[in-house]
């Protein structure tokens, strides 16, 4: 079997009965391995040092994928790491399964990535996303973008959650809404009274798009915005607002956390409103702060800021 067909056979095994975003994060992942490798080879044809050439192949390159641009500059470490695992879950698989003779994976090491900071998006940003989806596209599409955006903003919920919302699942009058996000968990998320307003004002608008489902953010083709194109408006708000620094979905996550710690929020429940499986995760990726920050949060909290000053007695 070539390359393609046995990551079909893979995805339809390891992804039984998992949620749809799980197959396609592991298509987006092995296709940096197809591309690498040509996807028509024979995987039988695989040498036992194509895990290793593709691991300095990823180190090495000098390009990447930005949204729908190809941009000078190296892959991010969390990538590489992210396409090997996966990469190498695969070709583990494959042996098996016996579709290659030999673990190609053995004795090559994954290069472990420093801790990024989170990447969240501008207070600022967002407001010049806003000032956007205030201006432009029908009025009817107005009320939508903004309720999108105050959700993104205020929930700190996952796009996979929004993107399947339903009407039904909101309970608007106790300000929160039933989402299934990743892995198909679900859980409430909750909002504050301006997202709840701008959300009932988009739902008072929303039957003129002639929805033909019961998803909450419809689309101009009748049926609910899909993870893609959530990602589109947003390019398409940031560019009419001028906004040069990150607006994908989960730069909104990011900053709900972070923001969340921030103003005192205590890890455990930030967690809970991130819906996170332990406080760890939570510590893991959203709990790093860079020097100034931990001054600024020093100069807050030390217990030494109502020390008076004395100086030393003469004799």
């Amino acid at each position: 079997m070539s390359v393609n067909e046995t990551i079909d056979f893979f995805i339809a095994d390891v992804c039984a009965g998992k949620h749809n975003e799980t197959p396609q994060t592991y298509r987006e992942k092995l296709r940096y391995f197809t591309n690498f490798v040509t996807p028509n080879i024979k995987l039988s044809s695989l040498n036992s040092d194509v895990f290793e050439n593709f691991r300095n192949h990823l180190v090495n390159r000098t390009q990447k994928r930005r949204g729908s641009h190809i941009v000078s500059g190296p892959l991010s470490p969390f990538t590489i790491k992210t396409v090997l695992t996966t990469t190498r879950h695969f070709l583990r698989w494959a042996y098996q399964q016996n579709h290659i003779s030999i673990d190609v994976t053995l004795s090559v090491s994954i290069p472990t990535p420093p801790q990024p900071m989170p990447k969240a998006v501008n207070a600022d940003d967002v407001d010049r996303l806003l000032k956007a989806a205030s201006e432009h596209s029908s009025q009817c599409l107005r009320y939508r973008n903004l309720a999108l955006i105050y959700m993104l903003r205020d929930t700190g919920g996952r796009v996979g959650g929004l993107v399947t919302l339903e009407v039904g699942d909101l309970e608007l009058e106790r300000g929160r809404a039933y989402v299934t996000e990743k892995g198909g968990k679900s859980r409430y998320i909750y909002m504050l009274p301006s997202t709840v307003s701008t959300l009932s004002e988009w739902l008072k608008h929303r039957c003129l798009l002639e929805p033909q489902d019961y998803r909450v953010f419809t689309s101009v083709k009748h049926t609910g915005l899909t993870r893609r194109g959530i990602y589109s408006l947003l390019r398409l708000l940031a560019k009419k607002g001028n906004v040069y620094g990150r607006y994908n979905p989960h730069s909104f996550r990011h900053a709900f956390a972070r923001d969340a710690l921030k103003n005192g929020g205590d890890l455990s429940r930030v967690s809970k409103l991130l819906g996170h499986s332990s406080v760890a995760v939570t510590s893991d990726f959203y709990a790093r702060w860079a020097d100034d920050e931990l001054h600024e949060f020093h100069s807050s909290v030390s217990p030494a800021r109502n020390l008076k000053i004395i100086s030393p007695t003469k004799d």
